[in-house]
């Protein structure tokens, strides 16, 4: 288990993440991108992104915009950053 912030747990085994007020379950994409994101210190690039959800297949950026909304709406409000051109990060 991984503690994101007060309260909120992502459990890595079931793909959770454990709120004070809820359980969200979280899809292929969105657990492998919270790992991503948990495992780097630094920005998490578009390209790293793409590399890593999407392997060989083309990431459009409208299936990225809603990944990243349903994603956002399972985490602490605020936790995740978007960087403007760059990527995300924690």
């Amino acid at each position: 288990d991984y503690k994101i912030t007060d309260g909120w747990i992502y459990n890595s085994l079931k793909k959770v993440i454990i709120s004070p007020d809820d359980e969200y379950e979280l899809t292929k994409k969105e657990s492998k991108l919270l790992e991503l994101l948990l495992s780097k210190k630094s920005v998490l690039t578009y390209e790293e992104i793409e590399m890593e959800l999407w392997s060989n297949e083309y990431m459009s950026l409208n299936a990225l915009r809603v990944l990243m909304k349903n994603f956002r709406k399972k985490l602490p409000k605020g936790y995740l950053k978007n960087i403007q051109s760059i990527g995300y990060k924690l």
